[in-house]
């Protein structure tokens, strides 16, 4: 079985997938001439990733490929904590060839810089941010309601204040009774 690797000036590259991914890894980035300091994947005309560099070292590849099937070579950016910033293919005038990809890659990139926006604004504002938390006594049910303030240090012209009641089961084990509800003496 072989697949198709699409890559450069638009070359092919016929690779045989039966192999451990670090062998699959290390052939296409020598006979691409890819730097070994680059994340490399293999991206379909979905702009769907194999995410080679995510799979066990020692597994074997030759299940996770269609034969006959064409890849892209791809060059992945991932950020501190793993996650895939950029993807960005090794082939030249992909766009024409791939329209579809092009797309969906310009979707990740999108949803990529809204999430890293949503991460800094939600780190920006936990900076100012208390939290208090108020107990009541127990209710009738056996819970206790709590609230929890959250107040936010920057003035905001809404108000920022916040209040959530949460309703918890008692951590405390339940008295024993007898059979009118009332207390048993302790002997």
């Amino acid at each position: 079985m072989f697949i198709n690797v699409e890559h450069g000036d638009g070359k092919n590259l016929l690779v045989n997938p039966d192999c451990n991914a670090v062998i699959l890894q290390d052939y296409i980035r020598r006979a691409c001439g890819v730097k070994s300091t680059v994340t490399i994947d293999l991206s379909d005309e979905n702009a769907l990733l194999m995410e080679l560099f995510n799979k066990p070292p020692q597994e074997n590849m030759f299940d996770f490929f269609m034969p006959r099937s064409t890849f892209v070579l791809v060059q992945v950016e991932r950020g501190p904590d793993g996650s895939i910033l950029k993807v960005s293919p090794l082939l030249t005038d992909w766009e024409k060839k791939y329209p579809f990809m092009e797309r969906k890659l310009r979707q990740r990139d999108k949803k990529v810089k809204q999430n890293m926006a949503t991460e800094k604004e939600l780190k920006e504002r936990g900076r100012g941010s208390k939290l208090s938390v108020k107990s009541d006594s127990p209710t009738s049910a056996g819970k206790t309601s709590s609230k929890v303030s959250l107040k936010n240090g920057k003035s905001s012209a809404k108000g920022d204040n916040r209040t959530l009641t949460i309703a918890t089961d008692e951590t405390a084990p339940p008295k024993k009774t007898n059979s009118k509800g009332k207390k048993k003496q302790s002997q």
